[in-house]
């Protein structure tokens, strides 16, 4: 379950090679969504939503590279527990602790 692995990234930091990955994952969708309009544009909003501001896409490649294991394990410390929105389909229930929702 992917708040699972949310957890796990907690106590247990990105191997290296995890970290690589992902990074070539994140700078590939980042090539791709260059190629759709639709894609761009909701990269626009959602940077001027959250960041309040709308990064190049030299700015926005710098801010992957410079994600490593350290960052994590700062983000996660400075933050506490998390809490989540989750919406799911289909048949089967939710279970998660209520405490972690808002």
């Amino acid at each position: 379950m992917i708040v699972g692995e949310i957890d796990r990234l907690r106590v247990e930091a990105p191997t290296e090679s995890e970290m690589e990955r992902m990074k070539i994952r994140a700078k590939s969708g980042l090539v791709m969504q260059r190629e759709s309009t639709t894609a761009r544009v909701g990269a626009i909003v959602r940077d001027w939503t959250y960041l309040g501001k709308i990064r190049s896409f030299d700015e926005t490649m710098a801010s992957i590279d410079a994600l490593t294991s350290e960052s994590i394990a700062e983000y996660y410390e400075a933050r506490g527990e998390l809490k989540f929105r989750l919406a799911t389909s289909g048949q089967a229930p939710l279970t998660l602790d209520e405490a972690r929702l808002f």
